[in-house]
């Protein structure tokens, strides 16, 4: 008969945060029982490496997923996706409306939401959802071309003028189609040359989001040079983490960041990142003891050989005890012992 299982908030708390295998060992029961309780709750599978970086990370929840990722060059969904697996609650639009005079509140309707919001410092969305929020209709006026409108098509792209006239994109692109004027295109400096070595080690978006660049551009780079991407599995990768990997031993890594320690070797190998130094991580009070005492009572007390103690001793500049002086203060001791008062 299976296991009957209480699942409590904490329990619940667990799932999708870590492998369903885990969470089945902790509780002591099947992985399939895990599996479709978290299903049944509809919490999505832990999975996918994604390393975030921490500029990104603190922008996500202060501005819509679409904005951020607009900016980024990626999908509104990727950006959602992090956002959720981090725990950070969607941007809300809910702000306090601002003070506006009675001459203000008279052009409401009467002219252009983007001609309001730039007469008054807001954003066109701002600026419709006070005049929505009053009751009050949208104006029907179409926006006047001016001479100095007129004179900046073609000299600036289509949704840098739209932007700051207040049109869409495609009625400042229809208006230079009808005058016959060509398109201009921005000139971008070349941003990718500097994370041309983390091609086929990262995910192609989350390079896209460092160097300032579309996904497109990157996995269209990353084709050219002939690298193929991989698909890892694991748990979310802050900057101070993505540190560990080459300067600690793949095992210990993979224990601090609780992943298998094939995540981190390949990992590893894909950054072209030596393996960490091997060995016996020595602790503070372990470093403390070396020069005090001699090494083979350091070896004896920590588990290693009297060759590596000494060895992590003159790497430090440590110098070792005076054998010497070390025998006559054993002779001492031995000396007071034998006569002191039974």
């Amino acid at each position: 008969m299976p296991k009957l299982v209480h699942w409590t908030p904490e329990k619940i708390s667990l799932l999708g945060r870590i492998p369903d295998r885990q969470v089945a060992d902790q509780m002591g029961v099947s992985g399939w029982h895990v599996r479709r309780t978290r299903k049944k709750l509809g919490i999505p599978a832990h999975s996918s490496v994604i390393w975030i970086p921490e500029d990104i990370r603190s922008e996500l929840g202060t501005q819509p997923d679409t904005v951020i990722a607009k900016r980024l060059g990626l999908s509104a969904n990727r950006v959602a996706k992090w956002r959720v697996r981090l725990g950070i609650p969607a941007f809300s639009r809910v702000v306090p409306l601002p003070e506006l005079t009675a001459e203000a509140v008279s052009l409401l309707g009467c002219i252009s939401d983007a001609a309001f919001g730039r007469r008054f410092g807001l954003t066109q969305w701002r600026a419709g959802a006070i005049r929505r929020s009053m009751g009050i209709p949208a104006s029907r006026q179409p926006l006047t071309w001016t001479k100095d409108d007129l004179s900046r098509l073609g000299h600036e792209t289509d949704s840098a003028l739209a932007q700051a006239t207040g049109r869409t994109r495609w009625a400042v692109q229809a208006k230079r189609w009808s005058l016959g004027i060509p398109a201009t295109r921005e000139v971008r400096q070349p941003k990718l040359a500097d994370w041309l070595h983390l091609l086929g080690a990262l995910p192609d978006a989350d390079i896209a989001a460092q160097a300032g660049v579309a996904v497109r551009t990157v996995r269209q780079t990353r084709y050219r040079m002939g690298i193929k991407t991989e698909r890892r599995s694991g748990v979310v990768l802050a900057q101070t983490e993505m540190e560990l990997i080459g300067a600690l031993p793949d095992a210990e890594v993979a224990r601090r960041l609780n992943v298998a320690r094939g995540v981190v070797v390949n990992l590893r190998k894909r950054l072209g990142l030596a393996p960490g130094k091997k060995g016996h991580i020595w602790t503070p009070e372990e470093v403390e003891m070396l020069g005090k005492v001699s090494d083979a009572q350091v070896a004896r007390k920590i588990g290693m050989s009297v060759a590596a103690v000494t060895r992590e001793r003159r790497d430090r500049g440590i110098p070792g005890v005076d054998p010497i002086a070390w025998a006559k203060a054993i002779a001492l001791q031995r000396g007071v012992a034998k006569l002191s008062p039974q």
